[in-house]
């Protein structure tokens, strides 16, 4: 039970903050502007990819460009295991919606 309303506490303010409060593109906009420290880099792109567990929020993500900012991080910090590894998950809910579309 715990479990399952933790569950919807996550989507709830998942969906607020890339819906209502549009926090993608900053976030987005964090990992440009400090994309030379690993540990912004690396918090950002747990963010990005926790979002991606809503799988209605996948497109929303998709559009504001995730992609470009997750690839670039995992290009710049390719000796961090943390990042490659937050990516290669982002990137296969990604793939997931790919084949939806």
């Amino acid at each position: 039970m715990f479990g399952e309303s933790n569950t919807k506490v996550h989507e709830d303010n998942a969906k607020l903050l890339v819906k209502e409060l549009k926090a993608v593109p900053l976030i987005l906009d964090v990992m440009k502007k400090f994309s030379g420290d690993k540990d912004i880099v690396f918090k950002a792109c747990q963010v990005i990819e926790s979002l991606c567990h809503v799988k209605e929020l996948r497109k929303s993500i998709f559009e504001a460009k995730a992609l470009s900012s997750l690839a670039n991080a995992m290009d710049k910090h390719n000796d961090n295991g943390g990042i490659r590894e937050t990516v290669n998950t982002a990137m296969e809910h990604f793939l997931e919606y790919s084949k939806s579309i």
